[in-house]
């Protein structure tokens, strides 16, 4: 396929987001917002449906079958809780104007500059690998449908990629510094990629299913005996750790606080969402099991298992359900980076990089100006950042594994939030403690075997 044709789709699809945005935000100052609507505020709750969704839960239930429902299973056993955990969080948070999870912790601990810090670099730091992975996975699509991208330019194509999103984030989002403002463009963009990826994903599972295969039935007809057990059986020591780490990430990934709280207009709107966000990750994770069944049986050890979804079309010769799939590939990719650089760049920008301009210098030179300037370098930083991380290390690892890296880290909040909510004796020296220790344990026995495998620090620091 055209590797040029593969980059205007995507710089298409992102014309629509934009246009999309667009009049959604002038809708919203005619008293028309659409945000306000509960299906567009549940839709654009499945930003939680990433790459990883897309691709790598596939590849996941290739190599340990059910496993991946873990990831699903933990927000929608959470939803109950939403009823009145996430009202009053929003509750709170309108109540005093707080749009970031780092100003809502540090709030609920005395307004601590500490921990707001703290938080920040935490979560910087968690979202780095994540994005990462979704420029993994455009990158790989994009191989897999051009196998000869990397003779055409002087970069891979996930370089390309950072370009077009830093455009579009930076054109597109920040017009104003007031980050209490509703980002009524921004919310109807992420439905639209909620829908675009689900429909993609139904679509292509279906055809694999029914059009390369006879059926459900047939294809699990295709399994071995010795791995019928994983396809059948929900067994593993992991399985309750991966239902903390999801249903933690449901309510602490950057770019989950910043839809489900932030981006809020009413409480009211989480009665729709607790049941129709359940009902998506379930949909999305339909033909799952049988596109995995069907990866093994006829691609089993000649490509990535995370990219089956796209290889079994081109095996079959259809280059067009192939872009299909790529299209809701790109979709879940850049729903992810685009909400996570903004809500990461607001952090960084409130709680570490104007505080520290205020304190050396005079504070009346920080205008509107310079501060969205500030927001916009945050957003530069996170994201060619995140493509460093993805060229020396996340290239070198299966999706869910790096996923997971950044699930363990936002799981150090649940304690300290849960603690500000219900436990009124929690002190500010305790939750710094609980943060501080949480994030050396995450680093080290997550982060560092990653940069040892890959070369970039030495084998002694993890060997004994």
């Amino acid at each position: 396929m055209n590797y040029w044709l593969i980059i205007l789709i995507s710089i298409i699809y992102l014309g629509l987001l934009s246009l999309v945005a667009y009049f959604a935000d002038k809708r919203a100052k005619t008293g028309k917002a659409i945000q306000g609507n509960p299906y567009v505020y549940a839709l654009s709750l499945a930003v939680y449906c990433t790459a990883w969704t897309y691709y790598g839960s596939v590849g996941k239930a290739a190599s340990d079958g059910l496993s991946f429902l873990a990831i699903y299973l933990g927000p929608i056993i959470g939803m109950p809780l939403w009823l009145f955990l996430i009202t009053r969080i929003v509750k709170i948070s309108n109540a005093l104007r707080i749009n970031t999870l780092a100003d809502f912790i540090a709030t609920r601990f005395g307004k601590s500059t500490t921990l707001s810090v703290l938080v920040t670099i935490m979560c910087i730091l968690g979202v780095v690998p994540y994005v990462s992975i979704q420029l993994k996975a455009i990158d790989s699509s994009i191989k897999v449908l051009s196998p000869d991208a990397d003779q055409i330019l002087l970069f891979d194509s996930a370089f390309l990629v950072v370009i077009l999103l830093t455009a579009f984030i930076l054109v597109f989002t920040f017009r104003t510094v007031d980050s209490t403002k509703k980002h009524h463009g921004l919310v109807s963009a992420i439905a639209l990629e909620s829908v675009v990826k689900l429909i993609a994903f139904l679509l292509v599972g279906g055809f694999i299913t029914y059009g390369m295969f006879d059926g459900f039935g047939d294809i699990f007809n295709r399994v071995s005996d010795e791995n019928l057990g994983k396809y059948s059986t929900l067994e593993g020591s992991s399985y309750p750790v991966l239902l903390f780490l999801s249903f933690s990430a449901v309510f602490f990934l950057p770019r989950q606080f910043h839809v489900t709280i932030a981006e809020n207009t009413t409480p009211q709107n989480i009665k729709t969402a607790i049941w129709l966000f359940p009902a998506y990750l379930l949909a999305i994770n339909l033909f799952v099991i049988p596109v995995a069944i069907g990866g093994e049986y006829l691609l089993s050890g000649n490509v990535d298992p995370d990219m089956y979804l796209i290889e079994l079309p081109l095996l079959a010769g259809n280059q067009v359900w192939a872009m299909i799939t790529y299209i809701g590939g790109f979709s879940a990719a850049t729903g992810m980076i685009i909400v996570s650089t903004i809500a990461i760049s607001m952090m960084a920008s409130n709680n570490l990089v104007i505080p520290l301009i205020i304190k050396g210098y005079n504070p009346s030179k920080i205008n509107e100006r310079k501060a969205l300037l500030i927001r916009r370098i945050s957003v530069v930083v996170v994201l060619f950042g995140s493509y460093l991380y993805f060229e020396f290390v996340s290239n070198e690892f299966p999706l869910v594994a790096i996923g997971l890296i950044s699930f363990a880290a936002v799981a150090q909040f649940t304690p300290v939030v849960l603690a500000s909510l219900f436990w009124k004796e929690v002190t500010r020296q305790g939750a710094i403690f609980s943060l501080l220790a949480g994030f050396a344990i995450w680093f080290y026995t997550l982060v560092v075997p990653g940069m040892v495998k890959v070369g970039l620090l030495p084998l002694e620091l993890v060997s004994s």
